[in-house]
C-alpha cells in the first residue's frame, strides 16, 4: 500500500495524484505501517490530497514516532517545538528530537541546543 502511495505521489516519473497517494498512505497508516502514517502525517502538513490540519498530522506522527520512525520523532518535535501540536511544550519537542538523535538519526542534531 504504501508503494502505490508513493507512485501516485508522483515517484518513478508517475503522473501527481495526491489524493490517491493519501488513500493509499492512509490504508497503509490504518494498519499500522510507519512509513504510511508518516507519509500520511506530511500529506496532512503540506495539505496534498487532504485538507491541511495539524491534529492528524500530530496523531499520525505520533503512531510513527512510537513505532521507532526517527523522521516521525523529529517531525513531532517541531509539532511541539512551534505550538502545531495544539501547544507549545518545548520539553516534549525536545525529548521527541533527542530520541531520533540517540537512535542514531544525525538530522535530529540540527535543531537541537
Amino acid at each position: 500500500m504504501v508503494d502505490l502511495g508513493f507512485l501516485s505521489d508522483g515517484e518513478f516519473g508517475r503522473p501527481k495524484d495526491s489524493a490517491d497517494a493519501a488513500e493509499w498512505y492512509r490504508r497503509a497508516a490504518e494498519r499500522g505501517d510507519p512509513v504510511g502514517q508518516s507519509n500520511l502525517a506530511d500529506m496532512y502538513l503540506r495539505r496534498e490530497g487532504v485538507a491541511q490540519s495539524d491534529s492528524p498530522a500530530t496523531d499520525w506522527f505520533g503512531k510513527a514516532a512510537e513505532q521507532g520512525k526517527t523522521s516521525a520523532r523529529i517531525k513531532q518535535g517541531y509539532l511541539y517545538a512551534s505550538g502545531r501540536a495544539g501547544r507549545q511544550d518545548l520539553e516534549a519537542a525536545y525529548a521527541w528530537i533527542l530520541s531520533a538523535v540517540l537512535a542514531g538519526d544525525a538530522r535530529g542534531k540540527e535543531c537541537l541546543p
